[in-house]
């Protein structure tokens, strides 16, 4: 129960700083996230969290890279094999062999194995952080691509050093060639059970689609499992559960690529539940992140106080040693980029930590044989400086020296086109030769693409109200004058019961009287010789009884909005006609024949049609931008898909 609860909490502080960070756009949601991590460390049951490097590395770090190794464009990381093995494996042992050997020149204390394991800890850059400090700004893609592709592969790099570096401590033993041995195995071998497993999970999957067994409901948690399977069937085996991941993951994105139009409707609900996952766990990263930093920094107090300020000190030099030996890499072009002095600095200060070194840095022993480890607290909190610092720095420098990325529309472009796009299907619609139930329920649910209502609530409730009496009045009108039979009365009652406040009682019960006077209707009717004939001119009386109160309501409706329309309630006025629509519509679906749903199914395709064809027109003629066709032509895929799995696609009543 106590981890539930710390789970949730994690997760709700996450939300929190998600919320705040749509919000205050200026500030990078990693800091936000972190901020929030710190305060909810002071609550008593978090105040001493403890994070389980192994635990944190299956259930947030592999699916993450999971995830980003399945979207990584698998053209660009083969023109780029070279130099990503360059910057993942030759520069992540440089720097920290460089690291290393200064910091035990430097500073006598640390062994060189201990300077070696420190360094090692720092230098694995974060898919993560890369990203949470770049989101804003316009980096150029080369820089961007080498990043990504860099912080996919270092991590297995940092870890099997690290590893080795360990191994030496505790028996203060050390043969170059034994480490690169174990170093090839767990790399490579990393790789191999990553491709190997994730063939036969590959193959499972495409024998299920051939099988006709290919249900989303099947499928995308079978994708889920997928890393941790891999992750945790490479560790067992004494190779990198990372490196497995991601080449699991590059096997799924040939596999898309290749059935990107096989089963469309699994490939989106597939990619939705994985953006839902990857921005939830990247949301916990950050906030874990926060939590812990305040945990170090009262451990150093406890300790050693005095070594606070060397220890700051020592994560600047160790930063700066990394930015020197990552400029001087890629500026010497040993990773085959040919960039100038700014693409060389843009990657230099692009190696951002993250929770990573954090992992492995809590991953170190309490005990060294029969004593402490030496310097564990102090290792810990240099690792969480040069995590805060790499952060930072970028932070601070990107805005400086990097344009904003270009939005490809504004919200409120996207809110006109849109409603501009509906009214042209609906306007189209009108042409066609369609029932008008049919007519109304379709044009209920197009409208309801544009959204949320925003305007004034109090003004909403009183025109509701209104139209409520007008159209009562209306009613109690025809019927008196003989137009309407007394029937039309009931008919209007069921529509505005639910929508008057405080009738909740009043409402089920008078569902519950007509369901009790239906049975006993239908009980009777059926022991008549003519039931058949007697069931058919009902409904046919019924439905032309609808038509003449549609039309009077709708009359009533327009009158009094017309009469009620002002400058500053179009939203309001606007929304109380689409709610009389769907009244209506909800109300006459429930009459809707089984001969009737083929017109509704090809009301539905055309009115999606009509938007596409909108769209494309105005892209044509450029009066939209492709990002902004390409954002609505989305929203009307998912419509589709919406009505799709409703039934109102496929034949279904």
């Amino acid at each position: 129960m106590e981890i539930f609860l710390m789970i949730t909490m994690i997760m709700v502080t996450g939300l929190i700083a998600n919320v705040i960070g749509k919000l205050i756009t200026w500030i990078p949601l990693a800091f936000i996230q972190i901020a929030a991590g710190m305060l909810l460390s002071l609550i008593p049951p978090l105040a001493h969290f403890q994070m389980q490097p192994e635990l944190f590395l299956l259930i947030i770090i592999a699916p993450l890279l999971f995830n980003d190794s399945q979207n990584t464009k698998l053209s660009e990381l083969v023109k780029q094999t070279k130099s990503t093995f360059a910057v993942a494996v030759i520069l992540a042992i440089i720097t920290i062999v460089v690291i290393g050997f200064v910091l035990n020149w430097r500073f006598g204390v640390f062994t060189l194995p201990l300077a070696i394991a420190l360094s090692a800890i720092v230098t694995p850059t974060d898919a993560v952080a890369v990203k949470s400090v770049t989101i804003s700004r316009q980096v150029p893609t080369d820089v961007m691509q080498s990043l990504e592709f860099e912080s996919l592969f270092n991590d297995a790099s940092g870890i099997v050093v690290f590893d080795i570096a360990l191994t030496v401590l505790a028996t203060n033993h050390f043969s170059l060639g034994a480490g690169l041995l174990n170093f090839g195995y767990v790399f490579f071998g990393g790789l191999l059970v990553g491709c190997v497993v994730g063939s036969l999970l590959l193959w499972l999957r495409l024998s299920l689609l051939t099988h006709n067994l290919g249900e989303a409901t099947l499928l995308v948690p079978l994708s889920i499992l997928t890393p941790f399977a891999v992750y945790l069937l490479a560790e067992h085996v004494g190779v990198s559960g990372i490196l497995a991941v991601v080449a699991t993951g590059m096997l799924h994105a040939y596999q898309q690529a290749r059935l990107r139009l096989t089963s469309t409707r699994l490939q989106v609900v597939n990619k939705e539940v994985w953006t839902i996952l990857s921005d939830t766990l990247n949301g916990f990263v950050f906030v874990i992140l926060g939590l812990l930093l305040p945990n170090v920094v009262i451990s150093m107090t406890q300790t050693s106080v005095a070594l606070i300020p060397l220890c700051l000190f020592i994560a600047d030099l160790i930063y700066a040693m990394m930015l020197f030996v990552r400029f001087m890499f890629v500026r010497l072009n040993f990773a085959g980029h040919n960039w100038h002095g700014r693409e060389s600095w843009l990657f230099s200060l692009g190696g951002v930590h993250g929770t990573m070194t954090l992992a492995m840095a809590f991953s170190l022993p309490l005990q060294l044989g029969q004593s402490a480890f030496p310097f564990r607290t102090e290792i810990i909190f240099i690792a969480a400086a040069v995590i805060v610092l790499s952060l930072l720095v970028p932070a601070v420098v990107f805005p400086l020296v990097l344009p904003a990325k270009s939005l490809a529309f504004t919200q409120a472009e996207l809110k006109h086109t849109r409603a501009s796009m509906i009214n042209y299907a609906l306007n189209r619609l009108n042409d066609e030769d369609y029932d008008s139930r049919i007519q109304t329920m379709v044009r209920d649910n197009l409208r309801s693409q544009n959204g949320f209502f925003t305007g004034n609530q109090k003004e909403l409730l009183r025109l509701i109200e209104g139209m409520n009496e007008a159209n009562a009045d209306a009613i109690d009108a025809a019927v008196h004058a003989g137009i309407l039979p007394p029937e039309a009365n009931k008919i209007t009652k069921r529509l505005l019961v639910k929508y008057k406040h405080g009738h909740l009682f009043h409402g089920l019960w008078a569902m519950a009287q007509r369901v009790w006077f239906t049975k006993r209707r239908i009980k009777h009717i059926q022991s008549m010789p003519d039931f058949a004939e007697r069931v058919a001119k009902i409904k046919a009386q019924h439905h032309e009884l609808l038509d003449q109160v549609k039309e009077i309501l709708t009359e009533a409706t327009n009158t009094y909005l017309d009469e009620e329309r002002t400058a500053q309630n179009r939203e309001e006025i606007a929304m109380v006609h689409h709610i009389f629509i769907r009244r209506w519509s909800q109300y006459a679906q429930r009459t809707i024949t089984e001969d009737m749903q083929t017109q509704l199914n090809d009301a539905y395709v055309q009115a999606f049609q009509f938007e596409y064809q909108y769209l494309q027109n105005q892209l044509s003629n450029n009066k939209i931008s492709q990002g902004l066709a390409k954002e609505l032509s989305e929203q009307v895929s998912s419509s589709e898909l919406v009505q799709f799995e409703a039934g109102l696609l496929d034949g279904e009543v």
